[in-house]
């Protein structure tokens, strides 16, 4: 029997599916420099190779494309949290019984594939679901909020300083020299930066 056709290659090989799934999902949520994507098709090239030597079920594949198709509904729904574990027991139930040896059933140790899968839902319900609501989340600095409002200056504006409006300290610009402790209007924003002017005298 060569190293190919032992369960322990067979372990190897899930636990390298389920970090190409981890890191799947995580970089649909947060894409960027293809890192992660390059390190998705690193791990799935190593499991589809592998099939060369180790039996899989189609069964098993099935389940996985379904926790696929549940993350997918996740990511639409605004309380995601029921569709994410249904996608983490999935992605766990078919990756555990995707490979076999011989007629001898499922190649991975039970207590590899429980503590795997525990690890799994955990990793959904702590990580990935705390990346969807912080992404759903409504941005905690909003100037639009300031608009109109009146505001006191904390660092001269020469023409930029700083004003504190709304409870918060925001930097700020004006056409004229304002002087610290006077009150201005905020008129406008750009990105972060308001656009005030002095509050006329009445």
């Amino acid at each position: 029997m060569t190293f190919y056709e032992t369960p322990l290659f067979a372990n190897i090989i899930y636990l390298v599916l389920v970090a190409g799934i981890w890191l799947a999902v995580l970089a649909v949520l947060q894409p960027g420099t293809g890192a992660l994507e390059l390190l998705v098709v690193v791990a799935f090239s190593i499991v589809g190779l592998s099939t060369l030597v180790l039996q899989f079920s189609y069964w098993a594949l099935l389940i996985i494309l379904v926790g696929a198709v549940l993350f997918v509904i996740a990511l639409r729904k605004e309380k995601p949290e029921l569709w994410l574990a249904l996608s983490a027991l999935a992605f766990s139930a078919g990756s555990s019984l995707l490979f076999g040896i011989d007629d001898e059933g499922t190649a991975v140790h039970p207590f590899l594939a429980i503590t795997v899968t525990i690890l799994t839902v955990g990793y959904f319900w702590l990580a990935i679901r705390g990346i969807m609501i912080s992404q759903r989340a409504a941005p905690s600095i909003d100037p639009t909020r300031v608009l109109g409002q009146i505001a006191e200056v904390r660092a001269p504006l020469d023409p930029v300083g700083a004003v504190y409006a709304v409870g918060e300290l925001w930097t700020a610009r004006a056409d004229t020299l304002v002087d610290v402790g006077e009150r201005v209007t905020v008129i406008s924003a750009d990105g972060l930066i308001l656009k005030v002017e002095p509050v006329e005298d009445e």
